[in-house]
């Protein structure tokens, strides 16, 4: 479902993360990637969007609003199926999310996430990025209207692939509502159209823990072809709550590194020297290193 959002990356495509110096270090030392629980990201409405995009879709297939006579009449009882599945969704399919830029010097992002233009854009082969991760690369869409479309066509597409099916389809359709609300994680406000986001998504389960819940992680596929196991959820404290993280290593089965470039923001004086010496001595043999040409000071 919302198939569009799928970002394939071509093979010399950089997708670029902001972060400040420390988070750098720790990247490239650790060869791994910070994941965040979707609901702990700095923009707390990111979640509540995509479910309005949903709300203001399903109203207009309802009362046939910009829908073509041709579409089959999909009533309010269908739609409510569908949302009794997506409305719990992350009990399912909890999106762990990373994001990314298609962008290598936006002001606002050194601002927002790279420790206010002291840190760095840390640039990733966007081919060996998808390789290399158990995740689905989402391209955000910004623009309110084209995101009720999209979503308009992703309910008429589950309602035709179930209309006329019995109980055996269910698990089907479960699959396809699941699929649905992960991929809307990549609507997004207006305001933010300058990120030119990508973000990597990854989804992990829950399970029941006496009268409590736990996160599970199943894992997922590398490369199109090789399972890779599931690693456990952690948490830390940040600004007063606990939130939940996950670190995926960048380098599986020894595959190569997908950092390829490193722009320092405006505010950052490093000498190009240490950073050599510091990515050689980690075993790195090529890096693009840039400068941000932001007049920020």
């Amino acid at each position: 479902m919302l198939m569009d959002r799928i970002y394939t990356p071509a093979d010399d495509s950089v997708l670029y993360h902001y972060c400040s110096a420390s988070t750098f270090q720790a990247i490239a030392t650790n060869r791994t990637m910070r994941f965040s629980d979707i609901n702990m990201l700095n923009d707390e409405s990111e979640v509540r969007w995509g479910y309005s995009v949903f709300e203001e879709a399903a109203t207009r297939i309802i009362r046939r609003a910009g829908v073509s006579d041709a579409c089959p009449v999909i009533t309010e009882d269908f739609i409510e199926e569908i949302d009794k599945i997506i409305s719990p969704a992350q009990l399912v399919a909890h999106p762990f999310i990373a994001c990314f830029s298609l962008e290598p010097d936006i002001l606002s992002q050194w601002r927002a996430y790279a420790d206010d233009g002291r840190g760095f854009a840390v640039g990733f082969n966007g081919a060996l990025l998808a390789q290399n991760l158990p995740v689905t690369l989402l391209k955000v869409l910004y623009e309110r209207e084209q995101q009720v479309k999209e979503m308009m066509l992703a309910i008429i597409s589950i309602y035709v692939e179930q209309h006329g099916q019995d109980g055996e389809n269910r698990g089907r359709f479960i699959e396809d509502c699941i699929l649905l609300a992960t991929y809307m994680t990549a609507f997004k406000h207006p305001a933010f159209i300058e990120e030119q986001e990508v973000r990597a998504v990854h989804a992990v389960g829950t399970a029941k823990q006496g009268n409590l819940a736990k996160f599970v992680d199943g894992g997922g596929i590398l490369g199109g072809d090789v399972e890779a196991a599931g690693i456990p959820v952690s948490f830390q404290v940040r600004d007063g709550h606990l939130n939940a993280y996950m670190d995926l290593s960048l380098t599986p089965l020894e595959r190569p590194t997908p950092i390829s470039r490193l722009v320092l923001g405006p505010k950052n004086h490093g000498l190009p020297g240490n950073l050599y010496l510091f990515l050689g001595g980690l075993g790195y043999e090529s890096i693009d290193l840039r400068k941000s040409s932001a007049p920020y000071r």
